[in-house]
């Protein structure tokens, strides 16, 4: 026995005794409903239905080499075996008319207001199917010779005539001709559907613009300035003054016969003071942008009223606003970040000293937000501790020449701020002074022995003291907080060699700070020396205490 061929029965189909499947038909009714011979047979199958035997079998012809289809159209319990053809498909449903698409008006009716435009979609065509509308078999007509002209099929005309029954059904009820304003709602075809409707002679000629008689008669608008100043007047009162003692020709831009200053007409030079720097982006390509009138309008100065305030939103403070503003754009656009930005954990193959005097007279490169944040700090710093304005700028602007080369991810070496302390204007005290505190600076590795000597010494002094003297040798050295002129490695080295046994005598007398020191213990002190020495360790005291006076 053959798969899913049972034992030998009654077909269902033609009641015929052969062997049938599991769906109660023989192998060549099977065949024949496949073949599409019996479409009614097939529906049944499909939709669960039963026919009567003895249906007409038509009989197949078996070659060799060529096997016909014979699986069962169903199986039990479960859904259809097989597709339904395009041959059994369900007809299409009969064209609708829906009332709510172009409603139908009153013949004679005045309207309260102004046509409101539609918005029609490809949808709305279908649902007008079944509509009768008068004209359309005409216009169908007319698609179908456009169809043979243009070598297009049935899809063609099937969509282009929903477009021809959303136009003809738009019209009045008391009108036979499509106006060529209504075509503009159609959703698509709208080119072909005015062709064809202007073919079959039922579209209308295009009617006159409607405007108000003040606007033909050029009233309203300025005719120099062409400004809106809804007024009656032909020329606004910026342009009138304007004319006064200025002659009459052709516009160098515009070309019309009118008051010129610099061969240019009251209009086109307004036109170029804005568009110079275009940041409103107004400037048009082949035309130009027009303005407001009155208090609105723009000007090329900055009138005054009789109370002395400006009047006029326009002026040259604002013109000179917009070109720095756009000054800076341009240079912002143009500026880029430095190539020689340092890099945080890259270690030095050798030191080479920079030579900034190169970079004199360049843009700076643009600020990295890490540099912004460190100048907008120091600048804080500055206000805080009250220095002069002055020299507050020239802290800034140094700071700023260095974060911009050198950026502000790792720490600033030392030696190339003082390298730019040579440069005129940019002191380095201070910025050496701030970027220590913060943690920001890699000190000066190359230092002279005697100074090295003198902060060995300082180093070795009594606890209480050695704060005092470091800040001592900082000032002597010029690398404290307040600049001064510095005094050479060997002076620095022999002042505080005078000056420490003189703190360990203080010390050991239970003196723990140097603000206790009177004149009275230096007197002393100096009692026990004589001649030069005694010279020099009153000087290296009095450069002691001179340094750590307070501001």
């Amino acid at each position: 026995m053959r798969r899913g061929l049972l034992e030998q029965a009654v077909c269902r189909r033609c009641g015929w005794a052969a062997i049938v499947g599991v769906d109660g038909t023989c192998r060549g009714c099977r065949t024949a409903v496949r073949l599409g011979e019996d479409d009614q047979w097939l529906r049944s199958e499909l939709g669960r239905r039963e026919l009567p035997p003895g249906r007409p079998l038509q009989l197949p012809l078996e070659i060799e080499g060529l096997r016909l289809k014979s699986y069962p159209l169903r199986l039990p319990g479960q859904g259809p075996a097989v597709k339904l053809p395009s041959w059994a498909r369900g007809r299409p449903a009969a064209p609708q008319d829906d009332a709510a698409v172009c409603v139908e008006e009153v013949p004679g009716q005045l309207g309260l207001f102004a046509p409101w435009p539609r918005t029609f979609a490809r949808e709305h065509g279908t649902r007008i199917r079944g509509r009768q509308i008068p004209g359309l078999e005409t216009v169908l007509a007319v698609l179908k010779e456009m169809a043979v002209e243009r070598g297009v099929g049935e899809t063609w005309i099937f969509h282009t005539g929903d477009g021809v029954r959303l136009a003809l059904a738009s019209r009045p009820p008391d009108q036979d001709l499509v106006r060529p304003e209504a075509l503009a709602d159609l959703p698509q075809m709208i080119p072909t559907v005015r062709l064809a409707l202007e073919r079959a002679g039922i579209l209308d000629r295009p009617r006159p613009r409607l405007v108000p008689g003040w606007i033909s008669k050029g009233l309203g608008s300025c005719r120099e300035c062409l400004a809106w100043t809804n007024g009656n007047d032909q020329r606004c009162k910026d342009c009138l003054a304007w004319g006064h003692g200025r002659t009459i020709g052709p516009c160098d831009r515009c070309g019309r016969d009118l008051p010129l200053r610099d061969r240019h007409c009251r209009r086109c030079l307004l036109l170029l003071a804005e568009t110079e720097y275009d940041l409103d982006h107004i400037a048009l390509n082949g035309g130009d942008q027009l303005w407001f009138g009155g208090q609105y309008a723009p000007h090329l100065k900055t009138t005054a009223n009789r109370v002395g305030e400006s009047t006029g939103l326009y002026g040259p403070r604002r013109l000179r606003t917009r070109r720095r503003t756009a000054v800076r754009a341009s240079r912002a656009a143009a500026c880029t970040v430095s190539e020689h930005l340092a890099r945080p954990g890259q270690l030095m193959l050798f030191y080479s000293p920079r030579d900034w005097s190169r970079l004199e007279g360049k843009p700076l490169p643009a600020l990295t937000p890490a540099a912004k944040e460190l100048v907008g700090r120091f600048t804080s710093h500055a206000r805080t501790r009250g220095w002069p304005l002055s020299v507050n700028q020239q802290n800034v602007r140094a700071l700023t020449f260095l974060v911009a080369h050198l950026g502000a991810a790792a720490p600033l070496l030392e030696a190339d701020v003082r390298l730019l302390a040579r440069r005129a204007g940019c002191p380095a005290p201070r910025v050496i002074n701030y970027l220590r505190a913060v943690g920001f600076l890699v000190p000066d590795t190359k230092s002279d022995a005697l100074l090295a000597n003198a902060r060995h010494l300082a180093d070795k002094a009594p606890p209480p003291f050695q704060g005092g003297m470091t800040r001592w040798i900082d000032v002597l050295s010029n690398t404290g907080s307040r600049p001064s002129l510095p005094l050479a490695p060997a002076t620095v080295c022999s002042y505080v060699r005078r000056a420490r046994p003189c703190l360990d005598t203080w010390y050991e007398a239970g003196i723990d700070d140097l603000r206790a020191i009177t004149q009275d213990h230096v007197r002393s002190a100096l009692e026990a020396l004589s001649g030069e020495a005694k010279k020099s360790t009153a000087v290296a005291l009095r450069s002691l205490f001179r340094a750590l006076k307070p501001d």
